[in-house]
């Protein structure tokens, strides 16, 4: 006899790219590492920002797993695997493989995972996720799954650094590839696609941002404007 794999159901399939796709199976990869009695993904419904995931699963709530599963599937994309090489079963490697993927799981950039519930009258663990893994608050230890056993960092020196002669900012090379890196990582966090069109962007963009960032350097002062202001001298003299 021979086993029929279905194939997960696919709900607004326009809005599938190959980030999206991929996604959907690494975080069902880890998924499987902390609840190992999950069975296969049974449908993916796409938005602009992520998709929303249903799992087959039988088991007991599971929900506070939400964030190891998240430190996880952000360790997998850190890894920079080969996508088809995560741990899946036979279907989902199949439905990986039946839409374009990205080549390694560090394409993916990271994941945020919104929701995260079980649906026990209809056997399914519920999942949405939005594509770009969470900031961190200010101060927030990172997670022992995120951090994979890095070794802790070294405590922030408090001794003040030597003042610079030049402003950070003095290269307009160098801020205009860093306002088009922003622009483009935030166009891909709020689910545009860029694939394909990346480099026609970046150019499009460094010449659109030449002449003004030009122009404002020429017009303005490194250190502020008082510092430049030459101090009047007195013509008064005094006598004792």
């Amino acid at each position: 006899f021979s086993i029929i794999i279905m194939p997960a159901q696919i709900g607004n399939e326009a809005a599938r790219d190959p980030v999206k796709h991929s996604l959907a199976y690494i975080i069902r990869a880890a998924i499987g590492e902390v609840v190992p009695s999950v069975g296969p993904i049974t449908s993916i419904h796409y938005d602009k920002r992520g998709a929303k995931v249903s799992v087959q699963y039988a088991g007991a709530d599971c929900a506070d797993a939400r964030e190891k599963v998240e430190a996880l599937a952000n360790s997998l994309c850190e890894q920079n695997l080969a996508v088809d090489q995560i741990k899946l079963l036979g279907e989902d490697l199949e439905g990986l493989k039946s839409s374009d993927a990205i080549k390694s799981t560090g394409d993916a950039g990271g994941v945020t995972i919104k929701k995260f519930t079980v649906n026990t009258a209809k056997e399914q663990l519920i999942l949405e996720f939005n594509i770009g893994a969470a900031k961190k608050k200010e101060g927030e230890p990172e997670s022992k799954a995120s951090a994979g056993g890095k070794a802790k960092a070294a405590p922030a020196s408090t001794k003040k650094p030597a003042r610079a002669g030049v402003c950070p900012y003095d290269s307009i090379p160098e801020v205009t590839d860093q306002i088009v890196e922003d622009v483009l990582a935030l166009l891909k966090d709020q689910g545009v696609s860029v694939e394909g069109k990346e480099a026609v962007l970046r150019t499009k963009l460094a010449d659109g941002l030449q002449t003004p960032l030009t122009l404002l350097k020429n017009t303005a002062y490194t250190r502020g404007f008082k510092s430049h202001i030459t101090q009047p001298v007195s013509n008064f003299v005094v006598k004792r």
